[in-house]
């Protein structure tokens, strides 16, 4: 296992996971979801990816804060939804909240 050098996107992907954690137990504690997956890119960045049959619900965390984001795409017979955006500058919890929202409710 690849040990993540920095250690504020360390603690940040902590506090993501954290919180997807405690939407899924508020939401719907009961439902079965996919693992989420965590990769390391050459350059540093870390991504956790959330993957299901029909969407991915995806999060980079960049070495530089400000140009971490998000993004959900689903396949065109889910009506090939592509969403994204920055994670700076925003309700990360309530992002989180509604990303989890649509994974339960299509899952």
């Amino acid at each position: 296992m690849k040990t993540i050098q920095n250690n504020r996107q360390a603690a940040l992907a902590g506090e993501i996971l954290a919180t997807i954690q405690s939407e899924i137990i508020r939401q719907r504690p009961q439902q079965t979801l996919p693992p989420i997956a965590a990769f390391q890119g050459e350059n540093g960045a870390l991504l956790l990816e959330w993957i299901f049959d029909n969407f991915r619900i995806g999060i980079n965390l960049e070495n530089e804060e400000n140009e971490s984001g998000w993004y959900l795409a689903s396949k065109p017979s889910m009506g090939g939804i592509v969403a994204s955006g920055l994670l700076s500058g925003i309700d990360r919890q309530g992002l989180i909240a509604w990303l989890v929202f649509f994974a339960i409710s299509r899952a």
